[in-house]
């Protein structure tokens, strides 16, 4: 008799239990990853240089492209930061994988 009652309750607790993580897991869908668009591309440190918002890399980060060693993110668009990144072929999270309307953007 006091088993039945312990798997019984048992049970009960799980069924709560699940249907608690559901609810949770249903409302939090809208939680978009990663929660914030990074500044700088991976790899660079931002940086104030006169008022202007500029990244530049870490220098144990080889460029070998010298135009991209530093890159001025002030006035830069989405899509100007995709495109920066796609031709120097660097990693910019939030930025090269980001997808509209299941659209990506770069």
């Amino acid at each position: 008799m006091i088993i039945n009652t312990l798997v019984y309750v048992m049970s009960l607790i799980l069924v709560v239990y699940f249907i608690f993580i559901i609810i949770k897991i249903y409302f939090n869908r809208k939680i978009k990853f990663p929660p914030l668009d990074a500044e700088c591309p991976n790899y660079y440190i931002p940086k104030n240089k006169l008022g202007r918002k500029v990244c530049i890399a870490r220098p144990i980060y080889k460029i070998y492209n010298k135009n991209c060693n530093m890159v001025d993110i002030t006035n830069m668009t989405e899509l100007e930061k995709c495109n920066w990144s796609r031709e120097c072929d660097i990693y910019w999270e939030g930025i090269t994988n980001k997808k509209i309307n299941n659209n990506s953007l770069c």
